[in-house]
């Protein structure tokens, strides 16, 4: 008689290694990514309040120093003038290399062997430009972060460096910004407040079973208001950027 146990161990391995895959997928996920899916219904709230592999408490774990650090200035206040000097460098850099500088340094590092077949698919397969140029800034953030790239791998690309550090950085603040709108610190109307930051806010509401609606404030307050209510923190905000 033929044993059937191989064949049913073989099963078993593939479906834990499915499961492991899907669980590894959902771990990769960023807050925003999230919040988006949950905006397009590819989720729901019930979805993300259940289910603790979503990894916006690693992430926020990850970002404590630099919170800590902006906490002096207004969230919004910073983050629009971090916004603004990375548009206008992206600008430049569109106009010497071209709108596709970033999937050009990708292709340039997979080519390298430094990118893997993984992570190449993974990215372009992301439609929305923007979205996908913050997936190729994260992704070179990491591999610095980790020492599995130098800077001097990325040399020929001379802009390469200082935007993967204002891309974090913008990353960063808008993570900070959105903790902020979730307390009630700062309202969900602020000039700030774009649609990635609301899907964070989104995400941290549905971790906690709530909706944005639930958590945010109905009052919009202007920009200008805020700025005139503490000139000092533009004087702040200048000795933090460095």
């Amino acid at each position: 008689m033929v044993s059937v146990m191989p064949k049913a161990l073989g099963d078993a391995n593939r479906d834990d290694a499915t499961e492991k895959a899907a669980k590894k997928a959902t771990e990769d996920l960023t807050v925003a990514e999230q919040g988006r899916m949950l905006r397009t219904g590819c989720l729901t709230v019930e979805q993300v309040s259940m289910n603790n592999a979503f990894g916006i408490s690693a992430q926020c774990r990850a970002e404590g120093v630099q919170h800590e650090r902006r906490q002096k200035v207004s969230a919004d206040t910073q983050l629009l003038n971090l916004m603004d000097q990375l548009r206008d460098f992206e600008a430049q850099i569109v106009r010497d290399y071209g709108e596709d500088f970033a999937e050009n340094l990708l292709e340039d590092q997979y080519a390298q062997g430094n990118v893997t077949d993984e992570e190449r698919a993974r990215i372009l397969a992301i439609e929305d430009k923007e979205e996908r140029q913050q997936a190729i800034a994260d992704l070179f953030a990491e591999k610095l972060k980790k020492g599995e790239i130098t800077i001097d791998d990325i040399k020929d690309h001379e802009w390469a460096e200082r935007w993967i550090r204002d891309r974090a950085e913008v990353k960063a603040g808008k993570l900070d910004l959105a903790h902020d709108v979730y307390k009630g610190k700062v309202s969900l109307y602020s000039s700030a407040v774009d649609t990635t930051v609301k899907d964070m806010v989104q995400v941290m509401a549905a971790q906690n079973g709530k909706t944005i609606e639930d958590i945010t404030d109905t009052k919009p307050v202007t920009h200008a208001e805020d700025l005139l209510s503490d000139s000092s923190r533009l004087n702040d905000l200048n000795s933090l950027i460095v």
